[in-house]
């Protein structure tokens, strides 16, 4: 829309008028800046839209606030028994999201360590070596007291995610 009036004020982009109605608007120039006092006509100057950054961090927030989610939600859960018994929620990503101890002994082995945000197999390498050098794991013991139970809820490929602990268990007795 084409607007006629007095230039009252020049900007980079834009140039204010005063219509004979007395409106002011904002109109574009051209090539040639207008002279302040002159009459000019020019079509009505729209500020940039906010719609596309709008839209933008709409669409970041939606996807960072799922991927928090379910990053946050549990896939499956790990129970670890040697005496301490300690259960693991884990994410989708094998990262471990939740602790729980079972009894007083696991209570004890989870103070001594953080688990959050662990991968599994480096958390049960962590709840091993924690259990040990509280002596409850006995290197020189094979009974079955100083056993390692792992079981597993709610995954049906979980072997293979812990595949990396199950040789580390076996390389350290």
């Amino acid at each position: 829309m084409k607007k006629t009036g007095l230039v009252t004020q020049i900007n980079k982009k834009y140039a204010c008028i005063m219509t004979p109605s007395g409106e002011f608007s904002k109109v574009r120039y051209k090539a040639q800046i207008p002279a302040l006092g002159e009459v000019y006509s020019g079509e009505v100057y729209s500020a940039p839209r906010l719609k596309l950054p709008l839209a933008a961090a709409s669409l970041a927030f939606l996807l960072f606030s799922g991927g928090l989610y379910s990053y946050m939600s549990p896939a499956y859960a790990v129970t670890v028994d040697i005496n301490p018994a300690v259960k693991l929620q884990i994410n989708m990503w094998n990262r471990i999201i939740g602790t729980e101890a079972v009894n007083e002994d696991g209570k004890k082995l989870l103070s001594g360590i953080n688990l959050k945000n662990m991968s599994v197999n480096g958390a049960l390498e962590a709840i091993v070596s924690e259990a040990k050098k509280d002596n409850y794991i006995d290197e020189n013991n094979t009974t079955q007291a100083s056993e390692v139970r792992v079981i597993v809820e709610g995954k049906k490929d979980a072997p293979a995610a812990l595949k990396h602990f199950s040789d580390y268990v076996k390389n350290k007795n």
